[in-house]
C-alpha cells in the first residue's frame, strides 16, 4: 500500500470487484488459501475477503489484511458490501437514510443493483464467496489457482 505525503496509508488504485460463489460453506476459504500460496506476495491483492453463508441464512465475513487495517477501511467495505447483498431487501422497498446513503455510495464507487442483485441469488444457505479487489498490477494468470475451484463468477 503506498503512502500519501502526509505519511498516511492511501487506498490502493483499484480496478476490479471480482466475486466467486462456491457450494459448501469452507470453499471459498480454500480457494483463497490456494490463491495466495500462489502469490509471491500473498497480501498483494488490494483486498480480499470471504462469506460463508449458514443453513439459517447467518453470514460470517472473514478480510484479508495487514497488521491493524483488518476491521479497518477494507472490513468496513466488505461488511458494507455483504450486508447489502445479505441483509438490505431487494431494490423498490424502503432502505432507510443509512442503508440509502451506504448503497449510494457502493453505487457511486461503482457497486451496481444488477451486480447485487445477482449476488443475492447466488448467495444462498449451504455456500461461500470469495471477493477481491484487484489493483492495476493484478494480472490475469494470478488467478489462475481460483479457476481450480469452479466457482461461479458474478
Amino acid at each position: 500500500m503506498r503512502r500519501r505525503p502526509d505519511g498516511v496509508q492511501a487506498l490502493p488504485e483499484v480496478s476490479e470487484l471480482l466475486l466467486s460463489v462456491f457450494a459448501g460453506g469452507e470453499s471459498a476459504v480454500h480457494a483463497l488459501r490456494d490463491l495466495q500460496a500462489g502469490r509471491l506476495d500473498a497480501d498483494s491483492f488490494a483486498s480480499a475477503a470471504t462469506v460463508s453463508i449458514a443453513g439459517s441464512g447467518s453470514y460470517v465475513v472473514e478480510t484479508t489484511g495487514r497488521p491493524g487495517s483488518a476491521r479497518g477501511l477494507p472490513g468496513l467495505f466488505w461488511d458494507a458490501l455483504f450486508g447489502l447483498i445479505l441483509v438490505v431487501p431487494v431494490p423498490g422497498s424502503s432502505y432507510g437514510p443509512s442503508a440509502g446513503a451506504l448503497l449510494g455510495a457502493l453505487i457511486n464507487a461503482g457497486v451496481d443493483e444488477r451486480f447485487l442483485a445477482r449476488a443475492r441469488e447466488a448467495l444462498v444457505p449451504g455456500t461461500s464467496a470469495l471477493a477481491l479487489l484487484l489493483g492495476d498490477g493484478d494480472r490475469d494468470e494470478d488467478l489462475e489457482p481460483l479457476r481450480q475451484h469452479r466457482g461461479t463468477l458474478i
